[in-house]
């Protein structure tokens, strides 16, 4: 399987981005990148899909890497708290690289979509960061992309915010509804997320998802 490289701008609009809004890799510092090739092979990939508690009402997990992990790490925080878009990229190149790993072939009668923001954050934000990462999913796999399906009904503070697991759980709780029922019966559905903790909100969205008649639910997450 063929790992995607990054998209490239039109020459004078890459000329004017590098000029004013250079990129570093977050591992080394080297300019010209987010992740240079030398870091991004020090990034350690899992090799096999993550098996779902009893508790969970997701069928498979497919977590690419370890939060932990510095680059990895940095990455995530600039996408999401810095708004560089930019950096779904490298995100998703770490993803696929997992996927590949495990050999991960799309399910006939297969979607895919991200975990929902509330309206008002993805404002504040500018984008929803797990959007950005499940379209170059759905483009790499050419698997179906649904996005507004899902929608998150709760305004609920971020989950890194709530001490405990009960805590996340009930910050959580009833939090996604679906809005197009008809679009999900029976369907295999694929949701994409950036970092999953507890898998709290992997798990609300798997319940919408199922009690609206998917057939199954998949969750793609860049690291834990």
């Amino acid at each position: 399987m063929i790992i995607p490289t990054e998209k490239k701008h039109n020459k004078f609009e890459k000329f004017c981005l590098d000029t004013l809004f250079p990129s570093f890799c977050v591992g080394c510092g080297k300019e010209g990148t987010f992740l240079c090739d030398d870091c991004r092979a020090k990034i350690v990939i899992k090799r096999v899909p993550q098996k779902p508690d009893n508790k969970s009402v997701l069928n498979k997990i497919y977590v690419a890497t370890d939060y932990s992990q510095r680059p990895v790490s940095e990455l995530i925080t600039g996408l999401k708290f810095h708004s560089i878009a930019d950096m779904k990229y490298p995100l998703a190149k770490i993803l696929i690289h997992h996927l590949s790993l495990v050999n991960f072939q799309p399910p006939k009668n297969c979607i895919i979509m991200p975990v929902p923001l509330h309206k008002r954050r993805e404002i504040k934000r500018g984008f929803n960061q797990a959007d950005l990462l499940a379209k170059e999913i759905a483009e790499f796999f050419k698997i179906p992309y649904c996005e507004d399906i899902l929608k998150r009904a709760k305004n609920t503070k971020p989950q890194t915010e709530t001490s405990n697991h009960n805590q996340r759980l009930e910050n959580i709780k009833n939090a996604f509804v679906c809005r197009k029922p008809e679009l999900v019966a029976w369907k295999r559905i694929i949701i994409v997320d950036d970092v999953m903790t507890t898998g709290a909100t992997l798990n609300e969205c798997a319940r919408a998802l199922k009690s609206s008649g998917a057939r199954s639910v998949t969750a793609f997450v860049v690291a834990n």
